[in-house]
C-alpha cells in the first residue's frame, strides 16, 4: 500500500517508510506504531541488524576516533626504534568499524581487526539477507584478544562494547599495553566495570572530542519517549603511567 501510494516506486518512499517496509518484509510483522520509537524504530533495527548492535557510526564519530588513534599512535611510538605499530581492535565483530576507520586514510599501518568467531557474524547476516551477503566480511583475523596483542604488539588496543559481564583489561595491563580505548554505554550500566573500574597503573582519560560524536543506535528516535536520556555512549582511554608521551 505504501509503495502504491508513492506512485509505485520504492525510490519515492521516505527513508522511514522504506525501513518500515523492510522490517515488515523480514519479520512478516503487521504495522505496529511502536516501530517508530526508540530501539523499536526502523532506524535502530536497521543499524543493529546490518551495522552494529549498539553503535551508529556517523562520519563525524569515525573521523574523531580515527584522528585520536592516529595522534596517539604516533605519540606512543616517538623515541622508539622501528616502524609505527598498528592499532588493534579486539572483539571487532564483523569488522565494520575497523573498515570505516581505515577508510579515513589516517591510520598507517592500517588498524587490525580481530574477533574470536568472525564467521558467526557472516552467518547471521546470511540468515537475515540471504546466502552470500556476509561473504564480504574479510579482513577480520580470527583470534582472541591475548593472541592478538602478542602477535601484533599494538601501539593501542581498541574495544567497542566489551562482552557484558566480562573484563578483558587485566590481561592487557599484564601484557604492558601502552594504551587501550574502550567505547561503551555508561547510562545503561553496561560496561561500567571496565569504563569506571580500577585500572591499576593506568590513567583514565575521557575522550570528550570522540564521545561528543558517538550515536547510540536507538538515540535517533528516543526524543519524546520514556527512554529519552536513558543512556549515552562514551570513549575512554586508559594510558599506562610512566609512559610520558605528549
Amino acid at each position: 500500500d505504501a509503495v502504491r501510494a508513492a506512485g509505485g516506486s520504492l525510490a519515492a518512499l521516505s527513508l522511514q517508510d522504506t525501513l518500515v517496509l523492510l522490517q515488515r518484509l523480514v519479520y512478516g510483522a503487521p504495522s505496529n506504531p511502536l516501530m517508530a520509537r526508540g530501539w523499536a524504530s526502523p532506524f535502530a533495527w536497521f543499524v543493529r541488524s546490518t551495522v552494529h548492535f549498539a553503535l551508529a557510526p556517523t562520519r563525524e564519530a569515525v573521523d574523531a576516533l580515527a584522528t585520536y588513534l592516529q595522534r596517539r599512535q604516533r605519540q606512543i611510538q616517538r623515541g622508539r626504534d622501528g616502524p609505527l605499530r598498528p592499532v588493534v581492535e579486539v572483539g571487532a565483530g564483523s569488522g565494520h568499524l575497523a573498515r570505516l576507520l581505515n577508510a579515513t586514510g589516517r591510520l598507517s599501518p592500517p588498524l587490525v581487526a580481530t574477533e574470536p568467531f568472525p564467521e558467526g557474524y557472516a552467518q547471521s547476516e546470511d540468515a537475515l539477507f540471504g546466502p552470500g551477503f556476509g561473504d564480504g566480511l574479510g579482513g577480520v583475523e580470527a583470534m582472541r584478544d591475548g593472541e592478538a596483542i602478542a602477535r601484533h604488539r599494538p601501539a593501542l588496543v581498541l574495544c567497542a562494547f566489551m562482552t557484558a559481564g566480562e573484563d578483558w583489561t587485566p590481561a592487557w595491563r599484564a601484557a604492558g599495553v601502552d594504551e587501550y580505548v574502550l567505547i561503551g554505554d555508561l547510562g545503561h550500566g553496561k560496561g561500567v566495570y571496565s569504563l569506571n573500574g580500577d585500572h591499576g597503573g593506568y590513567e583514565r582519560v575521557l575522550l570528550e572530542e570522540v564521545s561528543a560524536e558517538l550515536l547510540e543506535a536507538g538515540q535517533a528516535a528516543l526524543e519524546g519517549t520514556p527512554c529519552e536520556g536513558a543512556g549515552y555512549l562514551v570513549a575512554v582511554a586508559f594510558r599506562r603511567k610512566g609512559r610520558d608521551v605528549v
